[in-house]
């Protein structure tokens, strides 16, 4: 896991929220042992915290910048086929200079912008910078595996992995969202829409990606299992084979790793 946060503002930005995403950095420390970054513009400021699991040289640094360097990247997680999306954009005429999967993502985003989220086997949770339409790009993962909250403050709107890196914000007053607690204590529901605990403090919703411009914030979903419900006219016999190979694969992909694998069985599968 890794750590992400940042905040932007088309009024912008100055060196009290430099220092103060550096703050939001070190508080997310826990997430990414292995290296840290910032960037910063006129108008935006990122953070990063690595826990380096593929490519552990310097070349997985973030934030990440497109060959152009129009493009800055900030990313939480892991593509799983990253390998096999390399080889396709390979073949689009893109050259790589890392084994990253971080390069990966970033080079599809350029190369199919937010349809390259369907083409992700992952886990993650992303922001983009886009210095020239001066512009913001969030994604999060399929079933929200990896966290990405964020919060309006004035002009500015924060991002962060965890809800406590806003602690670093002292102007925030946060009280408490009532429904979410009730939901999560008598229901057990918590992720499921974009709300938190706190009534100022959002979530980008799991399957789902925001673009920030000038018109604000526009959220929408890029996934939906529903999609899915009632496609499958397989007898049982053909189910459980694709099952077994679903599995399989999975569990081999999740084997890619420059570090040592560790797991744990649940006793189902989830």
């Amino acid at each position: 896991m890794c750590g992400i946060c940042g905040t932007f503002s088309y009024q912008k930005v100055n060196q009290e929220d430099i220092l103060l995403i550096n703050r939001m950095n070190e508080i997310q420390r826990h997430r990414g042992p292995n290296d840290e970054g910032m960037y910063s513009s006129d108008f935006c400021v990122l953070g990063h915290r690595r826990l380096s699991i593929i490519d552990l040289t310097s070349d997985g640094h973030q934030p990440f910048y497109s060959d152009d360097k129009r493009y800055i990247l900030i990313y939480n997680g892991e593509i799983f086929n990253y390998i096999e999306l390399r080889e396709e954009l390979k073949e689009k005429g893109w050259k790589f200079r890392t084994q990253t999967d971080t390069e990966v993502l970033l080079k599809a985003y350029q190369e199919y912008g937010e349809k390259c989220l369907a083409k992700f086997n992952g886990m993650f949770a992303f922001v983009i910078y886009d210095t020239k339409d001066n512009s913001l790009f969030f994604a999060r993962d399929r079933f929200g595996i990896k966290p990405l909250y964020y919060i309006f403050l004035g002009s500015k709107i924060y991002f962060a992995s965890e809800i406590k890196a806003f602690k670093a914000i002292t102007e925030i007053k946060l009280s408490v969202n009532s429904q979410s607690v009730f939901d999560y204590l008598v229901f057990n529901r918590t992720d499921i829409f974009s709300d938190t605990f706190f009534k100022e403090i959002k979530r980008i919703p799991k399957g789902h990606y925001g673009i920030y411009n000038h018109d604000g914030l526009t959220i929408k979903q890029w996934w939906n299992p529903e999609n899915y419900l009632g496609q499958c006219q397989d007898s049982i016999l053909v189910i459980k084979e694709k099952i077994n190979q679903i599995m399989n694969s999975a569990v081999t992909l999740r084997m890619r790793s420059d570090v040592n694998v560790g797991s744990c069985l649940s006793g189902g599968i989830d």
